[in-house]
């Protein structure tokens, strides 16, 4: 290393000159303070704008000293003055005269000028004389030199910053300065750290304890030296500047054999490729080899995993990118930090990559034009052979070789093949495609996205079990995918010197030729949904050219709405084109095209599950807070005065969904991946738009309201939110339209609309959206202006399931009830004055409560002539709401006069009917004093009042004669849902009754649809704990409603009890589920088919172990029992291998052992004893499946299955060599938790870098 190149003494005094070199001295002493020893126990160094502050320049504490740093404790002063001596004799004096907290006799006080000064010794010895300080040393620029040459790391990193080129070799500090600052932004050390955070402790601590090389392999070369700058960059300070002092990256062998034989350790990084490492290491140096992908000698090297999408996209926000470009970085940092820093380089003369280069980027265009695909899908290799040329097998070398390389254009994780950043090789190899490749491609992406997926041949609801079922596609969804996302690409394409036509040419011809096959094909519309925002993206024209044309064909379109009947995964194919069509908004040239057919779909929609609907979508895209297009207010306006006119009904109920609400939710609508046409980040919407946006929509409604009062309605809701001219516009509209002859129909909705927003803004007068006193007093006028002229109308809504008065709620709800009754008393009074009962018949047809009508005129007391005929007519009446006046009008009377009324009214009723009579006893209060006039009015009335009677009345001290009644009427499910909500006074043996009373009605497998089953799981929870019954009896009722506790999760404790206990109860089970291994199928009647079912759930919630006592230990004799007698009923009955099938599934609930091992010894000594492997193979089973249902974070991986693995593996030594063969088995579910945990790596990875593939 040529000495030329470092800086020198005679550098030094020509940088004394600098400005900067007052600020940089004393960091240039503290690395070589911290580069000269490892013994330093304190130091302090002032250093940039700290230079000015007072106190010391530096301070050190050395266990050891050395040439330039003494032993203990010393102090430091500096200066670059062109008076040397006069710097020096002012700083002395100073120290001298106030050493601060220093003992300068116990202190080495030390001055260093960057200067020569030719008479340092003499001044050096006259301030010894002095006898201050325990000793005086002086530095200059000579000595600086001296030091700098005993420390190449500090040395090489002053040339560098004093403008020098060291030739072969740069310190790691200035490695990293230039590495990091070469893109924009700039690249943290938290950045190449995010998702590596143990790379660093595992760096910090070789560094500690180093006593052999450090080998660390990345991507490439320099992303390992990256990751070891960047662990160092983030020790503890002193930590830090201690390495940093020491680490020097090394480029050939003749600088290498210069810097190891330096007599101060270093950290050397060798950045070539060389065997001849040895002498540094004999030398005591540390040696850190960083390696590339390429790089053959990785045994016992450090892996640096890939980074974490999630943590870089973070610490990029923080960085002040937008969401959107910080996640599209973050994704490419993921797939490889070369791409990223090709991505973002300042200048471009970052590396270009081998692949690229013309003599080796050929055999990679069909890679780059496929995308990614999966390598055990005939379809998928099948077409990169087409697009290659070549067999699969003779691809896949190219494959190896490049994802083995540094900086590789493709990566393989599990079966996927995949490129790793499109963007980045289509830059690199577009020059390289030729009209040859993309006719192949043509070819291959016609072929593939028009064949139709297998699933759509099964009916709707069996789809899901496409997979299983054998119905899947030769073609893999990630190469599917990629092919519409390879389009995609092209059509964002301009152009291309090497090509005939553009890329975008190539890909619009592709897309039409697509939808000329597609056309009328709803199987093959269906199959492409997930891929339409691609395709559409890829051209725009004929996509929605396509669109239009399917359109007119509602077959099509309406075998692509799917969401309209429940399935286990809900989804449906319409969602996709939703998607296109949203992609497509955002550009003004498409939105109004795809506005009108967004409406044409939203008139065609027939309603789903889902909240993916057409309007939903308009909406989004036209909201005037939010709007998700970047087209201008005009065009917007244009657009949605041009769709009123061709949709109108569709259109209008858009503008309403676009009026002011209280409470606006916006959802992010699709956005293109490759175009730009929707902005990074959305830029606020000025209030003065938004007033504007919404004043001209206010004039479209008011253009097309007319005199429908449904419309008005909808206009009339959203008064409050409107701005202040336009809600002026609006009053004045209603009140002229007030003073015109419209029809009553209208009138009376507008003028209930009038009601329930003056209702709510008096209600609420303070609230922030509430109009002021005036605003409601002119809306009162114009309220009043549409009453209506027929009563009924006037009078129906005090009848509704909530009533709002026009002057609002006010008061408590005491007060609220009792003002509503003053106006519905006020009103019938009225209506039957005027027009008598006819009058309350006509308004019984429009009120949604006729009970509260009925109540409230039996209260008032009007109607007694015509009571009789009504209530004789009405009170068992087919028609509800006439049955719902009568039973109210009832109840009005007998608040009125009590209980005496009903009785007179019973004697009347005598000749109308048992329901009748029945249906006013109702209302005498329920107990034993009204149950006693039954003797007079028979057992017919008696039936009908128990069918009527609700459980919920009954008083407890009532309880037993009521369940009585309920069994003696045959209402066994009245007397079940009583008991259950009378469960804590219940008695034990009453439920045993209703319940078997329960079996032998027909109800029992043909519950009302009103009414719950769960009552009967309650009501089991009060058996189980009570004495008075046998365990027998108990085990009986819960045979027989096996399926209504398996459904509300109530395990029947005395069946699990007995087949725990009983080996020939077990093996009947195991019989009724399973036919015999040998002899004549039949087919099973429907009652074996029930008691088949039965027993498998019986036996799949059953988890009580045999021989388990109260203490959770397990009693070995009466386990080794049951199992031999159960194994031995089962085989004597045909069954044997399904009985120890049950038995492995058992053994499997055991608790822990007594030795901390699992399972249990009893358990082991069973699977040792009776070495079957039938059981074997169903306790492993049985293990996996009782770990149930797995949550897991987006991109965990395998470390829940790694923790598994781990602790099967514990109680495998546990188990060891005494239980040889439990030790196989749970070795065995140790190894199937390892091979999941790399499966949950491989699809972690996999969902990391496929995000937006």
């Amino acid at each position: 290393m040529h000495s030329k190149l470092l800086v020198d003494a005679t550098d030094l005094v020509q940088w004394a000159d600098r400005r900067d070199s007052q600020s940089v001295l004393p960091q240039l002493i503290r690395s070589l303070i911290l580069s000269s020893s490892d013994r330093i126990e304190k130091i302090s160094f002032a250093a940039g704008e700290g230079v000015s502050l007072g106190g010391w320049d530096g301070v050190t504490v050395a266990e050891e000293g050395d040439s330039f740093v003494p032993k203990g404790t010393t102090v430091w002063e500096m200066g670059v003055n062109r008076s040397v001596k006069g710097k020096a004799d002012d700083d002395y004096m100073k120290r001298c005269q106030n050493p601060l907290y220093m003992t300068p006799d116990e202190t080495t006080y030390i001055f260093i000028t960057p200067r020569r000064w030719r008479d340092k010794d003499t001044w050096t010895i006259e301030r010894k004389k002095d006898g201050v300080w325990k000793d005086v040393l002086v530095y200059d620029a000579d000595d600086i030199e001296t030091w700098l040459s005993q420390n190449p790391t500090v040395h090489v990193w002053l040339s560098v910053l004093l403008g020098k080129h060291p030739q072969n070799c740069i310190d790691l500090s200035s490695y990293w300065t230039d590495w990091s600052e070469e893109t924009q932004p700039t690249i943290s050390p938290e950045m190449v750290l995010a998702g590596r955070e143990n790379i660093k402790e595992e760096i910090s601590k070789w560094l500690r304890s180093a006593n052999s090389p450090l080998k660390i392999q990345a991507e490439t070369r320099d992303e390992a030296i990256a990751v070891f700058a960047a662990s160092i960059s983030l020790l503890p300070p002193l930590d830090k500047d201690f390495n940093l002092s020491k680490a020097i990256v090394v480029n050939n062998i003749e600088a290498w054999t210069y810097l190891s034989s330096s007599q101060n350790n270093l950290i050397l990084i060798p950045a070539f490729d060389s065997e001849s490492l040895s002498r540094a290491i004999r030398n005591g140096h540390n040696v850190m080899i960083p390696l590339g992908r390429s790089d053959s000698t990785t045994e016992g090297a450090i892996q640096i995993p890939r980074l974490s999408r999630d943590r870089v996209t973070s610490i990029l926000i923080d960085m002040g990118l937008n969401k959107h470009e910080s996640r599209d970085l973050g994704l490419l940092a993921r797939r490889g930090l070369t791409i990223f820093r090709r991505r973002t380089a300042i200048s471009p003369e970052i590396r270009q990559p081998l692949w690229a280069r013309p003599g080796e980027a050929r055999p990679l265009i069909p890679l780059l034009l496929a995308g990614a695909w999966n390598e055990t899908r005939d379809g998928d290799k099948e077409s990169l052979s087409e697009l290659a040329q070549c067999p699969y097998d003779e691809l896949n070398g190219v494959l190896v070789r490049w994802a083995n390389e540094s900086d590789p254009p493709i990566r393989h994780i599990g079966h996927a093949w995949y490129i790793i950043s499109k963007e980045d090789a289509w830059s690199l190899l577009i020059r390289y495609v030729t009209p040859v490749d993309l006719e192949k491609f043509k070819s291959v992406a016609l072929k593939v996205l028009s064949t139709t997926d297998p699933k759509f041949e099964l009916p709707y609801k069996k789809q899901w079990l496409a997979q299983v079922s054998g119905y899947t596609s030769n073609y893999s969804g990630l190469f599917i995918k990629n092919i519409a996302d390879s389009l995609a690409f092209m059509g964002a394409k301009e152009g291309n010197d090497n090509l005939d036509l553009s890329l975008r040419d190539h890909a619009s011809n592709i897309i039409y030729e697509l939808f000329s096959i597609s056309k009328g094909r709803w199987q093959v519309w269906s199959t492409l949904c997930p891929v339409l925002p691609l395709l559409a993206e890829a051209a725009p024209e004929q996509f929605i050219q396509a669109i239009e044309e399917e359109i007119s064909n509602e077959e099509v379109i309406l075998k692509l709405f799917n969401d309209q009947e429940d399935t286990i995964f809900g989804s449906s194919p319409h969602t996709g084109l939703l998607w296109a069509l949203e992609v497509l908004a955002w550009n003004p040239e498409y939105l109004g095209r795809v506005s009108l057919s967004l409406a044409n779909l939203s008139r065609m929609d027939p309603g789903g599950k889902l909240q993916n609907r057409p309007k939903n979508s308009l909406r989004e895209i036209f909201l005037t807070w939010n709007p998700q297009t970047t087209a201008s207010i005009e065009q917007r306006l244009q657009i949605l005065n041009m769709l009123i006119q061709r949709e109108p009904q569709v259109t209008w109920e858009l503008l309403c969904e676009l009026l002011p609400q209280f409470h606006g939710i916006s959802h992010n609508t699709a956005k293109p991946k490759w175009r730009e046409w929707a902005p990074d980040h959305t830029r606020g919407v000025l209030r003065s738009e938004y007033d504007r946006v919404t004043h001209e929509i206010m004039a479209i409604l008011l253009a097309e309201v007319g005199h429908s009062g449904e419309r008005w309605n909808e206009i009339i809701q959203s008064l409050a939110m409107l701005p202040l001219e336009d809600l002026e516009i609006v009053l004045i509209k209603l009140d002229r339209l007030g003073d015109t002859d419209i029809n009553s129909k209208d009138k009376a909705l507008i003028w209930n609309s009038l009601r329930k927003e003056l209702s709510r803004h008096r209600s609420f007068p303070d609230a922030d959206w509430a109009l002021n006193e005036s605003e409601v007093d002119r809306l009162e006028e114009i309220f009043r202006k549409f009453e209506p002229f027929e009563i009924s109308s006037r009078y129906s809504w005090l009848f509704s399931n909530w009533p709002e008065l026009p002057e609002g709620r006010k008061g408590d709800w005491e007060e609220r009830e009792r003002k509503l009754h003053e106006v519905r008393t006020f009103a019938l009074s009225r209506i039957y004055e005027e027009e008598g009962i006819k009058g309350i018949m006509h308004l019984l047809e429009n009120v949604e409560q006729p009970y509260h009508l009925g109540s409230t005129l039996g209260e008032l007391r009007l109607a007694v002539k015509e009571e009789d005929e009504f209530l004789q007519n009405y009170l068992d009446s087919p028609d509800n709401k006439l049955a719902q006046f009568a039973r109210g009008y009832i109840f009005g009377s007998t608040r009125c006069l009590g209980s005496g009324w009903v009785i007179e009214k019973l004697k009347i009723a005598s000749g109308w009917g048992t329901n009748k009579q029945a249906e006013i006893l109702i209302f005498l209060p329920v107990n034993r004093s009204t149950w006693d006039l039954f003797l007079k009015l028979g057992d017919e009335v008696e039936r009908r009042y128990w069918s009527l009677v609700s459980p919920i009345s009954i008083n407890v001290e009532d309880l037993e004669i009521a369940v009585d009644k309920y069994l003696h009427y045959e209402l066994t499910l009245s007397a079940i849902d009583l008991l259950a909500l009378q469960k804590s006074f219940a008695k034990p043996k009453q439920i045993a009754e209703v319940l078997t009373k329960l079996l032998t009605t027909s109800t029992k497998d043909n519950f009302p649809s009103n009414w719950s089953p769960y009552h009967i799981s309650e009501l089991f929870s009060k058996l189980e704990d009570c004495q008075e019954i046998e365990e027998t009896e108990i085990a009986s009722l819960e045979w027989a409603y096996l399926p209504i506790l398996d459904r509300y999760n109530h395990a029947p404790k005395f069946l699990h009890r007995e087949l725990s206990r009983n080996p020939v109860f077990f093996a009947e089970v195991i019989s009724m589920v399973y036919n015999a291994e040998s002899g004549e199928l039949k087919e099973p009647t429907f009652e074996e088919r029930q008691r088949v079912s039965q027993g498998e759930d019986l036996l799949k919630s059953w988890s009580t172990l045999p021989g388990l006592r109260e203490d959770n230990g397990i009693d070995k004799r009466e386990l080794l029992d049951w199992v031999n007698k159960s194994l031995q009923a089962t085989l004597d009955s045909g069954r044997g291998k399904y009985g120890a099938m049950y038995i492995g599934e058992i053994l499997s609930a055991s608790v822990m052992g007594e030795d901390g091992g699992w399972p249990h010894e009893a358990v082991r000594d069973v699977i040792e004893q009776f070495s079957n492997t039938s059981i074997d193979r169903a306790f492993t089973s049985g293990v996996y499946n009782r770990r149930g249902f797995v949550t897991k974070q987006v991109n965990e991986g395998g470390l829940q299955e790694r923790k598994l693995a781990e602790r099967y593996n514990n109680y495998a030594n546990i188990s060891g060599v005494r239980w040889p063969r439990t030790t196989a088995l749970l070795r065995s579910i140790a190894n199937r938790y390892n091979r999941e945990a790399q499966q949950e790596d491989i699809s972690a990875e996999l969902r990391e870098d496929l995000d937006h593939l």
